[in-house]
């Protein structure tokens, strides 16, 4: 039996994202049926925040040429490939001073699109805190599964009995 809940939404599309990481565990048929069908629930939901979250059109071309400049003023390797940091995310940049003026460069010919994403960003963080009611399936802590890991089951406690 569906509950309704209140809850913001941030922690809606943490819950989606919990669901999300939950849905290949085996377990009871309680287990599965709850699973899927709290995201049945919140699909739409979850639909119309993925679509309020698109970038404005512009904001991917200025990504991509964005990336290519890090691209084009990282180090490189003896492979020819750009150097990273250890985790893969931050380009090691060769000239820092060369890099900034042609970033500068960049963000003005895209000032425009900056803008528009900036306000949209912050339309987005306003809407993120207001809260929205939904119906979830509550379950026991009991029929979880027991190979579930904290990283897995952070964001689920929507749909968690506070009895236990």
């Amino acid at each position: 039996m569906a509950e309704k809940v209140t809850i913001t939404k941030k922690e809606l599309v943490e819950f989606s994202n919990a669901l999300t990481r939950v849905g290949s565990l085996k377990g009871s048929v309680k287990w599965a049926a709850a699973v899927d069908r709290n995201v049945r629930y919140i699909k739409d939901e979850v639909e119309n925040l993925t679509e309020a979250g698109k970038p404005v059109e512009g904001a991917l071309e200025f990504e991509k040429a964005r990336n290519e400049l890090c691209i084009l003023h990282a180090e490189k390797g003896e492979d020819g490939k750009p150097k990273t940091n250890e985790d893969g995310t931050t380009y090691n940049i060769a000239n820092p001073a060369a890099f900034a003026t042609d970033m500068e460069e960049l963000k003005a010919k895209h000032a425009d699109v900056i803008k528009q994403q900036e306000a949209k960003n912050k339309e987005i963080e306003e809407l993120l805190k207001e809260t929205v009611e939904i119906e979830v399936r509550k379950i026991s802590l009991s029929i979880i599964p027991d190979d579930i890991s904290p990283a897995q089951i952070s964001g689920l406690f929507p749909m968690l009995n506070d009895e236990e």
